[in-house]
């Protein structure tokens, strides 16, 4: 699950950086792999439809929202 959730970063074109916050070696290294891992516009969209673009799980996290999180065709670094 870490893995999709560092590579749906990469892919978002919102995220200027992904930071990865292992506190042991073992995870540091369970975490580096998602570099590499490239998620299809299947997988992006399956994603959607758990989470659609602008939608706020948490009513804490509600605060600034940039346009590239609130729209779908946004939110992957191809624009697609």
């Amino acid at each position: 699950m870490i893995r999709l959730a560092l590579a749906f970063t990469l892919a978002h074109a919102a995220v200027s950086a992904t930071i990865i916050g292992p506190r042991t070696l073992e995870q540091l290294e369970s975490q580096l792999p998602a570099a590499d891992l490239r998620l299809d516009d299947e997988t992006l969209d399956a994603i959607n439809r758990v989470v659609p673009a602008g939608e706020t799980i948490s009513r804490a996290d509600i605060a600034y929202e940039p346009q590239a999180i609130r729209h779908v065709r946004l939110r992957r670094r191809s624009g697609g």
